[in-house]
This record gives C-alpha cells, structure tokens and sequence, in this order.
C-alpha cells in the first residue's frame, strides 16, 4: 500500500505542478519530509529520484505560469542573497579544495537546495499554500517519528541508533524531529478543535518520544530551550496553557531512566562519557583550523579530514577523518569565516523578522489566513533557536528541510507585508480575497473589529470561512 500510495501521489502532484506550481512546491516539501522510499525502502526502487521530477515538473509549471509568485520583501531578498552568495562563497572555496570531490558533491546536492528554496519562497504565495505546506512537514516528520518508535517498540531497540534515518545520523535526525515538534505544537495551539489538538498532541507524543529513544543531548537541549521560547511566544490562554501542560505531562512519562541520565551527564562536570569529553578538544581544533584558514577553509565536507592534524585521540586511535560534530565549525572549517557570516545571516535575520509579522497578525482583526501565518511564527520562533543549539553538536550543512522551513518564514513576512499594503491603500484584506479554505482555523483577533474598521471583509467572504 505504501508504494501504490507513493506513485499515486507522485504522477498527482507532477501533473498538477504544471497547471499549479504551488501544489508541486507543497509535494516536494512533504517528499523531503517524508522520504518515502526510506520509509518504504523494501517497495519503492531507490534509483527513481521522486524529489528530482517533483523539483522539475514545479520548475516547468513556474516557468509556464510566467514565473508568477508572492511580491518578495527586502528581508526575504537579503535572505535569499546571503545563501547565494554562500554558495558562491562555497564554490570559490570547492576550487581549492583539499578533497575536491567530496566539495563537488557537496556543491551538487547544496545547489539544488538552494534552487528550491528560492523557488518555494517564491510559491508560498497564500496562507492556504503555506498552512498546506507545514501540515506537509507535520505528517511526514510524524510519519517517520512513529516508524521510529513501532521500530523500537517491536525490537527492544531502533534501527536510528545504528544506521541513522532517512539518510542522516540520528543525531542529524533528531535536529528534525525538532523542527516538527515545534511546528506540529504551535499547530496544536492556533487550531480550535478538539480531535484536532489531540491528534496533533499525538504527533508531537511520537516526536518526543523518536528524540529520546536517539538519546541525542543536544536534541534535548535544543527541546529546552525551544519549549521555554514557545511559551513566550504562545498566546496567552487557559486552553493554551492546559495544552502546555498536558505535553509537559506526556513528556515525564516517556522519560525513561535511560533518558534521565542521558540528559543529565549534559551538566555533569566529570565523568562525561568518551563522546561528550572528545567534543570540546575536536571543537579546540576546529577553532584553530578556521584561524590558519579564514578566508576559504579547506573545501566543503572536506574539513573532516584536517582534523586528526590538528587533534591526537586520546584513545591513541589513528583516523583518517573526525566529524566535528558542529555547524558553526563544519561551515567555517570548510568554507572560511566569510562563509559562516553569511549562513548565520541568512538563518538569524528572517527568524528575527518573524517577531515583526507575529505582532502585526495578531493586531489585525480576524481574517481568513492570519492564523496560518500566526502558527509558522511562532513555531519558528521557537525551533529555529533551539535547533541551531543542538547544531551545537552535530553537523548537517546539507539537511535539507531547514532552509525549506526558512522559506515559510518568509513566505510569513511577504504575506504579512502584502496584507500591510492592501490594507494602507484600502483594498480589504488580500488573504481572505484567495480564501477560504477548508480545514484552516481562524485567528482570535486580539483588537476588537468592530473598533478597528481597517479591514473590510465581504460578508459574502465571511460567511465562507470556517472555524475549527
């Protein structure tokens, strides 16, 4: 069933990416999350690259439909900038590479990235194209999140622990399992439904639980941190507070003894394990090959292999290579420190602007789509800073959905603006004109409409939009 599902979804949305590339763009996103033919790895050839046709039947539909999309902001035209110009940084950095061509796999998988990203923050023009696009993520990191833990729950143990998942090592994975926790739960808060709080309380349950079977301290660190930057930015109800509650409850009980002590050696002063004691002199080595290389690094995914020059195992065990087990260090080591300015500006600007948009919805009365983009806001707000902590310990330049996720965010600043400047120029709210949409739930205005006549929604269009 699972293959028949994955063909018969795929020819759907190549087909339907050409008269309407933004259903290609929600495809491919929920294929990235997904990985289907991991997941269904025993029914799906792995020689057929379903992401690769998606990306291209999107790219033709694009380009018939004139390349049409959302008005990009400047924020979300600095974004785009700072990875372009990563990658060039990245290239210039491939042609002086110490293992050119472990650079020039790197440049070929990163430079697809970076192709649909730009194209996705072009797509993501509506609320009901975005609001799709996160479900997207929700169900498919959830998918994998509950494949973790039958794995787990069947055998005694994960295959995680030992293979990684969908191509990543499990703490690699662990980074998205975050990402989608905090998404899936700013969901949770925004929609108004019962059966749909509790079956988003339920993702989440597998998601917590898929990052303490990998037993990742950083992914739970990360969690930490994320949780307490939720809470801020959560708005403040009974409901939401309950709902708060109940995963914190949900959280105790999956916790085993195992994952306790785990997450407590994170703050333990002596008796780290060989793991986390190697971490800091690896990470002293990675400081002092970015000081001998700051301009271009030794090449992308190169890095690794100057390590054990600059790093002597404890152990006395000889090695060829040694992960870093750090972002910031992975991009700086192996494309210098212009490189990783870059980076940071393109992650940390746009999530900053996202405190901007989420003020801005929630001042507005109620209209069609304001939840949506209420809900990325606050699920980035707090996942993009607890995932880039937990990037503290693991490398991951090439994961893929990160940057698709930045894309929502600003998907939410372009939207947010667009509904800005219909508004100043008196043309009523641009969201509701593309909706309604089954299944999207309404924003709770925080200022009276009655009182606030900046936004003129049809009744005809009011009465369309459906709460849940």
């Amino acid at each position: 069933m699972g293959a028949l599902f994955v063909y018969v979804s795929f020819t759907a949305i190549c087909v339907a990416a050409i008269f309407n590339p933004s259903i290609g763009i929600i495809g491919y996103v929920g294929c990235v999350a997904l990985s289907p033919q991991w997941v269904w790895s025993y029914s799906l050839d792995p020689a057929i690259p379903l992401q690769r046709y998606i990306a291209i039947f999107t790219l033709i539909g694009l380009a018939l439909n004139s390349f049409r999309g959302v008005r990009q902001t400047r924020i979300a035209l600095g974004a785009q900038a700072c990875l372009v110009g990563f990658l060039g940084v990245s290239l210039v950095s491939t042609w002086q590479s110490i293992v050119p061509e472990r650079s020039w796999f790197f440049m070929d998988v990163f430079t697809k990235e970076v192709v649909m990203f730009c194209v996705a923050c072009r797509l993501l023009n509506s609320a009901k194209v975005l609001w799709a696009a996160a479900i997207a993520v929700i169900l498919g990191i959830g998918w994998n999140a509950y494949e973790i833990n039958l794995d787990y729950l069947s055998k005694g143990y994960s295959l995680i622990n030992q293979d990684g998942w969908a191509g990543q090592n499990a703490n690699g994975y662990a980074l998205l399992l975050l990402l989608a926790l905090f998404l899936t739960l700013s969901v949770a808060l925004h929609v108004t439904k019962p059966y749909y709080k509790v079956g988003l309380l339920f993702i989440a349950a597998l998601d917590v639980h898929a990052i303490f079977i990998v037993e990742a301290r950083g992914a739970m660190l990360g969690c930490v941190i994320s949780f307490v930057l939720l809470i801020w930015y959560m708005e403040k109800s009974l409901r939401n507070f309950l709902l708060i509650g109940a995963l914190s409850c949900i959280g105790l009980v999956l916790a085993g003894p195992s994952v306790v002590k785990e997450f407590s050696s994170s703050f333990a002063s002596k008796g780290l394990d060989e793991s986390a004691a190697s971490r800091f002199y690896v990470w002293e080595a990675g400081l002092k090959m970015t000081l001998d290389k700051p301009l271009l690094g030794f090449g992308p995914w190169a890095a690794e292999f100057m390590v054990p020059q600059y790093y002597s195992d404890p152990q006395g065990v000889a090695k060829d290579s040694i992960h870093l087990h750090n972002l910031p260090l992975e991009v700086s080591t192996g494309m210098g420190i212009p490189a990783l300015l870059l980076y940071a500006s393109f992650f940390f600007f746009p999530t900053w602007r996202l405190r901007r948009v989420l003020r801005q919805v929630r001042a507005l009365p109620d209209a069609a789509g304001l939840t949506a983009i209420a809900t990325v806001c606050v699920g980035l707000l707090a996942g993009i800073p607890g995932y880039w902590f937990a990037s503290l310990f693991n490398s991951g330049a090439l994961i893929e959905l990160p940057y698709l996720l930045l894309a929502f965010a600003l998907a939410a600043s372009n939207l947010s603006a667009e509904l800005e400047a219909r508004e100043s120029a008196g043309e009523g709210d641009p969201l509701s004109q593309r909706e309604p949409y089954e299944g999207a739930p309404m924003c709770r205005s925080q200022a009276s409409s009655a009182a606030d006549g900046r936004l003129q929604v049809s009744f005809k269009t009011a009465s369309k939009l459906t709460k849940v």
